[in-house]
């Protein structure tokens, strides 16, 4: 039976994954999944009829724009479990999309799936088919066409991403695709809602004889980007779909042992150490205690090996992970020396804010691991000097190193800390302000979360 996702099992599953040289795609995904859940709806309910009713009627002076028709199409998704119509509006946009533009960016979204069998899917499979069978179909179209077929018949989306593959083997996204595809029948992922997320696991298709011979393939395979994939989707939507089923155990040592495989046929790539480091890295923070020591140590021994045979790797900015595992691990001069490096080139950097805030956060907890309780609330201070763009703004503060200074009864500097994050963390409801009545009180808060983020 299905489960559905909840914002817990969401918050306590999707880790920090940084991908590119780790992993299939150049970008530094953390928590994005989650971040998709609590951005609120920009529409009312009033407002998206009346902003659909806008976007038809420019449909139809301009057929062609796919920008209009895409928003539409999900709107619809958004709307079609209240609304019949919506449904039936939807899936009439798939279809001109299929028939027109196959190969839109819209076509590899979850909103353009239909997950029950029936008329409406049956018309979008022929159309699919139609498009898929052509002489000259594009690795990108099979793609789009094994994101539909994908909640019903993943039997099918494989082939097509095979194929895909083997039309442009250099394309690492098929790969990517092909791995997430294996990963959601290993942990019996069913559906996905707008963002992406995983909303329904069925806990007997991850029991089934597919799933198990999915595992047996894998453990057996030479293919290490694909090997790569799959361990990186096991630790992203397929985390959350392990915490629903209670399998996070089970799920994350099978990405450890994907990924300790992928080493052995490609022992003398660095890449390994740091997908291994990041992995325990990210166990390390749900950890508590020996076991929490445990993963620390063995992180930093990744990170250092890594470093050994390409003394560049762990030079990538922000520190993020590293630095903070090397706190932790008791290396404080590779800490500092990493955030320092990221503090000089912060004004490089795509998510400025998040630089400056981690590197003063890892540069204050050095400061104090060496005694200068002064030095570390400076660095305190300085972590809350930002815009608040983008996670800070939503997620909100990381409460670390504020921790570790109540814990040396250093409150002042960490109730102006609260006073300086309220000026960018927009979606704190509240919490800013309950933490600061608790610390007024001689406690120390539960940070949650936030100790992580």
């Amino acid at each position: 039976m299905a489960r559905i996702l909840s914002l817990d099992d969401a918050k306590q599953s999707v880790p920090s994954l940084k991908l590119g040289r780790y992993g299939p795609r150049s970008i530094i995904v953390k928590y994005s999944f989650l971040y998709a859940l609590i951005v609120p709806a920009a529409l009312s309910a009033q407002n998206a009829t009346s902003q659909v009713s806008q976007w038809e009627a420019q449909l139809k002076k301009q057929p062609d724009n796919i920008d209009i028709r895409s928003k539409l199409i999900r709107e619809y998704f958004r709307l079609s479990r209240q609304d019949l119509g919506a449904e039936k509006s939807r899936v009439a946009h798939i279809l001109w999309m299929v028939a027109h533009r196959p190969e839109a960016s819209v076509m590899g979204e979850p909103v353009v799936t239909v997950s029950a069998p029936g008329e409406e899917y049956t018309s979008v499979e022929k159309a699919w088919l139609a498009q898929i069978n052509r002489p000259d179909v594009t690795p990108q179209v099979l793609a789009n066409a094994a994101n539909f077929f994908r909640p019903l018949e993943p039997a099918r989306s494989v082939k097509l991403l095979e194929k895909a593959r083997s039309l442009k083997p250099n394309e690492q996204m098929w790969t990517f695709m092909l791995g997430e595809l294996y990963a959601f029948q290993i942990v019996g992922i069913t559906a996905l809602n707008q963002n992406g997320l995983p909303i329904g696991v069925d806990p007997s298709q991850a029991d089934s004889l597919r799933a198990g011979q999915i595992k047996a393939m894998l453990l057996a395979s030479k293919d290490v980007e694909l090997l790569a994939a799959v361990a990186s989707a096991l630790q992203g939507r397929g985390a959350i779909a392990a915490s629903m089923t209670g399998r996070k155990a089970e799920v994350a040592g099978l990405a450890e042992e994907l990924l300790k495989r992928a080493q052995a046929l490609d022992s003398r790539n660095p890449r390994w150490h740091g997908m291994l480091a990041q992995f325990y890295a990210h166990q390390a923070e749900f950890a508590t205690g020996e076991q929490r020591s445990t993963y620390v140590g063995r992180a930093m021994a990744e990170f250092n090996a890594e470093a050994a045979v390409d003394p560049t790797a762990v030079s990538a900015l922000p520190p993020s992970t590293y630095a903070r595992i090397a706190v932790e691990a008791g290396e404080l001069d590779k800490a500092q020396a990493s955030a320092e490096r990221c503090l000089a080139q912060v004004a490089t950097l795509e998510f400025k804010d998040a630089g400056i805030h981690e590197c003063n956060l890892i540069l204050g907890r050095v400061a104090l691991r060496r005694g200068d309780l002064k030095r570390a609330g400076e660095y305190l201070l300085a972590a809350a000097n930002v815009e608040g763009k983008g996670a800070l703004s939503s997620f909100g503060p990381n409460m670390m190193l504020a921790r570790e200074l109540l814990e040396k009864g250093q409150r002042d500097i960490v109730l102006e800390y609260f006073r300086r994050c309220s000026k960018f963390w927009s979606y704190d409801r509240g919490q800013l302000a309950r933490w600061a009545e608790q610390v007024r009180a001689g406690e120390i808060p539960q940070f949650g979360a936030n100790l992580v983020y």
